[in-house]
């Protein structure tokens, strides 16, 4: 099974790979101040990656009127860029909207600062055994593991979980035979 998480952003992109048992990081930070010019980077990149014949691609679900409405419209853009395009090489989606993936997961730690950084990083390695290098990259694998503790446990009927664990029931995906011990993630040029 060859699975993509994606943590959307103009800035900042997050991603964590599963590809039959074998686990990658990574993420795509841009400098540039033209979003016109990181909307085609960003583009030629997830053409390429959606093309690598993925299984699912799990990426975060973002509600629309939230408090700050500016920023969502620009994840929701890159989300939508990336969901085209993974969409039209057929490939299964799963949206996983933060709350849900912070409740699943019992995490909320905030981010921002240094400290608050190494605080939620050090908290993946505490919960999951993975030490990954941004916040980025640990988002895209609390979406995938969101994903997986969905499809192995029982949620109470009409919540996030529960309608997680309907998609991965009627795509067939058996997240019970997914890997529970990460170890390193091995560092690849994935771009």
């Amino acid at each position: 099974m060859k699975v993509v998480a994606i943590d959307p952003s103009l800035r900042s992109l997050g991603m964590f790979f599963m590809e039959d048992g074998d686990y990658n990081s990574d993420v795509i930070q841009r400098t540039e101040k033209d979003r016109l010019e990181v909307l085609g980077r960003i583009c030629l990149k997830f053409t390429r990656e959606a093309a690598l014949d993925w299984d699912l691609l799990i990426i975060e679900g973002y509600a629309l009127g939230a408090t700050n409405s500016n920023a969502i419209t620009v994840q929701a853009e890159i989300g939508g860029l990336i969901r085209g395009l993974f969409t039209a090489r057929k490939v299964p989606i799963i949206e996983v909207p933060i709350p849900t993936w912070k409740h699943v997961t019992k995490t909320n730690l905030k981010k921002g600062n240094a400290l608050a950084t190494s605080d939620y990083l050090n908290e993946v390695v505490r919960k999951f055994g993975i030490r990954l290098k941004t916040t980025d990259e640990a988002d895209a694998f609390m979406l995938y593991e969101t994903v997986r503790l969905c499809g192995v446990r029982t949620w109470k009927s009409g919540t996030g979980p529960a309608n997680i664990k309907a998609r991965l029931e009627e795509l067939k995906i058996d997240t019970t035979k997914w890997p529970t011990s990460y170890g390193k993630v091995e560092e690849k040029d994935r771009i």
